[in-house]
């Protein structure tokens, strides 16, 4: 299913890294304290957002 995004929402997103989202950046600082890259292994709400930003399938 191909999922569409308001362009307000996108800029938005898109305004601020997502890494930096606050949702994102806990989830990131707890696989840098488990000894994970975050960006090798990223969590699914970033995984989730970039592929409705790229208009990708979910």
């Amino acid at each position: 299913m191909k999922i569409t995004i308001a362009p307000e929402i996108s800029k938005h997103i898109l305004g601020s890294t997502l890494s930096r989202h606050p949702g994102i950046a806990s989830w990131s600082k707890i696989y840098s304290d488990m000894g994970v890259k975050p960006s090798s292994y990223r969590c699914s709400l970033e995984l989730l957002l970039r592929r409705a930003i790229n208009g990708e399938s979910l």
